[in-house]
């Protein structure tokens, strides 16, 4: 390391260590622990243009270490000790000698690392070159984080059965039961086929109730929100200039159900609208998507399945032309980098992953991050960025699409997408279209029966069998 040249940041700190070691590396080793990991030098002093260090070395270093190692064993002073012996150097500079401690980030179930026998006061978090006491919703969420039972598969208690949308549901079953026709869950009652995806389990008085993956999934956002306050599910489509939104599926608009099989349905209809590249539906199941679509998807579901539904922000998802932007509460319970490397899966959500699985949209766990990587590369695309938040605890995908001409936005004008999705698929149903164009049936009928007396659309064959015809 060039330590005169070094600046502390996030995953660098540098501390004056004289005869003892110095109280304040333990914020620090706890920062560390519970942020990304991170190198505490002992023995340097900062340069009085705050440009570097200086080599001051520390006097006995190996005295310091029996204090360290003492202390890290020390459940009154730090909680859990990550530092094997190859974490700890005695490094000569100059005739003068430092120590290199390079604390890696706790994995979750140690998580929170906390000191002087405080989980609420020494609990702490790096942010840029400082560290900062957790607030408790952050401590929460660590905790939360730490146990290996799901928080999804916990019964709701202030949501029934008969607060789940039908309609979702009936949705829901039907691609399933196109997917997998000899799935003997498909012939199941709605509340067996809802225990059995784990969607809803029997309490203690042997009433089935909800999980909280079933509310998520069926349930109508005023009753998502009952169970889980800081619920929300946004996504923007904004115009070539960025400043203004042509179009809007948010949780808080009324006109939908609001939970996260609906919310996937319509963005992934819309993000499929907005490119040029054609895909073709066959039972609500799309084939021939192009490798950029499948990115968009992987992006959207990847943050439905990890996100904290507990954490602050919700989920928010922005699309304008050449940059798609999605954004999940909760940080990465595995290393980034594992999980990038495919093969590697810790879903927060597994029972929502598996719903997702059950009718195609998610292929194998631990797949997303590295698919969206091996799909971008084969497009001559850079890799997605993805940068954990820390205040509030976040996951924030950015892609950038290699061709802006890709996208095809057109102003908001419900009649061309509806157009547009009679081009793609000529047996497409209003309800199917209603869905792909962010619109109500009613809406999505009028604007038909205007297409046909303009004599824009004829219908070709029966109401149920029957073919739009675009005359262009």
């Amino acid at each position: 390391m060039n330590f005169e040249s070094m600046r502390e940041d996030e995953r660098f700190e540098a501390k004056r260590c004289a005869e003892r070691l110095p109280e304040e590396f333990w914020p620090t080793y706890s920062s560390f622990a519970n942020t990304f990991g991170g190198t505490i030098v002992l023995g340097l002093e900062e340069r009085s243009d705050k440009k570097g260090f200086t080599v001051a070395g520390v006097k006995n270093p190996e005295a310091i270490l029996r204090e360290l190692w003492n202390q890290v064993n020390n459940p009154q002073k730090v909680s859990v000790n990550l530092l094997s012996e190859g974490d700890v150097k005695i490094v000569d500079r100059d005739g003068k000698r430092v120590i290199v401690v390079t604390v890696p980030r706790a994995e979750r179930r140690k998580r929170p690392v906390y000191i002087r026998g405080s989980v609420n006061n020494g609990t702490y978090r790096r942010n840029g070159e400082g560290d900062y006491h957790c607030r408790m919703s952050e401590i929460a969420e660590m905790m939360r984080d730490s146990v290996d039972d799901p928080v999804d598969s916990l019964l709701c208690t202030r949501v029934l059965i008969r607060d789940l949308d039908t309609e979702t549901l009936k949705s829901y079953r039907a691609a399933m039961s196109s997917r997998l026709p000899d799935h003997p869950w498909v012939k199941e009652s709605d509340d067996e086929f809802l225990r059995l995806i784990g969607a809803a389990a029997v309490d203690e008085s042997g009433i089935l109730r909800p999980t909280i993956a079933g509310v998520l999934m069926f349930g109508r956002d005023y009753s998502i929100e009952r169970e889980l306050p800081k619920y929300m599910l946004d996504y923007l489509e904004y115009s070539e200039s960025g400043s203004d939104w042509l179009d809007r599926i948010t949780t808080d608009s009324g006109d939908w159900s609001g939970n996260l099989f609906q919310f996937y349905m319509r963005v992934a209809n819309r993000l499929s609208l907005s490119s040029k590249r054609p895909f073709k539906l066959e039972r609500m199941v799309r084939k021939e998507d192009s490798d950029l679509l499948n990115v968009y998807r992987e992006a959207l579901l990847n943050s439905l399945i990890h996100a904290d539904y507990n954490g602050s922000g919700g989920i928010r998802i922005e699309l304008s032309p050449g940059l798609l932007v999605v954004r999940n509460p909760g940080t990465f319970r595995i290393p980034l980098k594992l999980a990038q490397s495919g093969g590697h899966s810790d879903p927060r959500n597994p029972n929502i992953m598996k719903m997702f699985m059950l009718v195609g949209f998610s292929e194998r766990a631990g797949s997303g991050l590295h698919r969206m990587n091996v799909l971008c590369k084969a497009m001559g695309m850079a890799q997605p960025s993805i940068v954990e938040g820390m205040e509030p605890p976040t996951v924030t995908v950015t892609i950038n699409f290699k061709n802006k001409s890709e996208m095809l936005f057109d102003g908001g004008d419900i009649t061309s997408r509806i157009l547009e999705c009679m081009r793609r698929d000529e047996a497409m149903s209003i309800v199917a279209i209603a869905e792909a164009v962010g619109s109500s049936t009613s809406s999505v009928s009028r604007k038909i029966r205007m297409l046909k007396d303009e004599g824009k659309v004829v219908r070709e064959g029966s109401r149920a069998g029957g073919r739009w015809k675009v005359l262009d």
